[in-house]
C-alpha cells in the first residue's frame, strides 16, 4: 500500500498558488490552485491526478490488489491519501477503542 502525500505551495513571482501530490518513491504531479474548490477538495484532485497519471483507480488494480476507496487525512503540512481495502482495515470494537489500560 503507497501513501500519497499532498501539499499547498503559495503564489510566487513567477508561479501560481498550486498543490503537489507525491508518493514516497518519487512520483508526484502539482495542479494549479482553482480557487473556485475548497482546500480538501484540491487535495483530493492532485491526489487522484497522480493516481491517474501512474494508472492507480479506485475501482482498479494496484500491486494484484482490488482498490476500494482512496481515503484523505490532513497533517500540519497538507494532507495523506490512500487507498482503503477491507484486507487492510482495522476491526474494533468501540469498547476497545475507548479502553485506555
Amino acid at each position: 500500500m503507497i501513501a500519497i502525500e499532498t501539499r499547498y505551495h503559495g503564489a510566487t513571482n513567477t508561479k501560481p498558488s498550486s498543490v503537489t501530490a507525491r508518493t514516497h518513491d518519487g512520483h508526484k504531479i502539482r495542479l494549479t490552485w482553482d480557487t473556485d474548490v475548497d482546500a480538501y477538495d484540491m487535495h483530493a484532485r492532485a491526489a487522484l491526478a497522480l493516481c491517474h497519471k501512474l494508472g492507480w483507480t479506485p475501482k482498479g488494480k494496484h500491486g494484484g490488489k482490488h482498490m476500494h476507496t482512496l481515503q484523505g487525512a490532513g497533517t500540519r503540512a497538507g494532507y495523506v491519501f490512500a487507498f482503503i481495502d477491507e484486507d487492510y482495515q482495522i476491526k474494533i470494537t468501540e469498547a476497545e477503542a475507548c479502553n485506555t489500560q
